[in-house]
């Protein structure tokens, strides 16, 4: 794995395979229609960096600091992004499709995430409180322990989706989807008998 330094202030259709920024610094960086191969950002600062168009496959972001960054149709697959604190990022700039990848840990606290999409991934202990989540898609991922309080999950996608828990009485779900029998779930805060 080689270890880079990105020296330039802006990168546009570029192809990035195996680099090594862990611990690293990028400051106002823009990646425009960039992609991202094995490459290991975990423990790294991003300081008012902009992601535009750009897809990161087989990645390792954990713990990263992005502050100010923003991810505009950005893309992670098959990528590691445990305990990111997603709310320092630039939120109004937000638009995200997570497949087949780990965000256990991390943090989206009050953030406007709606079409947010989440397939196919691990997201145990994740907080999403007080998250707007309209029509955000959530398919065949695992939300062991994640924190699901006073959401706005309106018209949000959980088929195939497990291990949640979502008090109805906390959230709006109207229009929500959701499979059975986890749907079962949702009747946890009732205090009623199934049999």
């Amino acid at each position: 794995m080689a270890i880079m330094k990105f020296d330039e202030t802006y990168y546009a259709n570029e192809k990035f395979s195996k680099i090594d920024s862990a611990n690293g610094k990028l400051d106002s960086v823009e990646f425009i229609d960039c992609a991202f191969d094995g490459c290991f950002f975990v423990n790294a600062q991003l300081y008012k960096c902009r992601f535009e168009n750009c897809k990161f496959i087989n990645c390792d972001f954990s713990s990263a600091i992005l502050t100010d960054s923003s991810f505009i149709d950005v893309v992670f697959e098959n990528s590691k992004l445990i305990g990111v604190d997603w709310r320092k990022a630039k939120a109004m700039f937000l638009k995200l499709s997570f497949l087949k990848s780990n965000l256990s840990y991390s943090l989206f606290i009050g953030m406007k995430l709606e079409n947010l999409i989440l397939l196919d991934s691990i997201v145990k202990d994740a907080d999403f409180s007080e998250a707007i989540l309209k029509k955000a898609i959530f398919r065949d991922s695992d939300f062991e322990k994640a924190i699901f309080v006073e959401n706005d999950l309106r018209g949000a996608d959980f088929r195939g989706a497990v291990n949640y828990s979502i008090d109805p009485n906390l959230n709006r779900i109207a229009k929500a989807k959701f499979s059975a029998p986890q749907a079962l779930a949702l009747l946890e805060g009732f205090d009623i008998e199934l049999e």
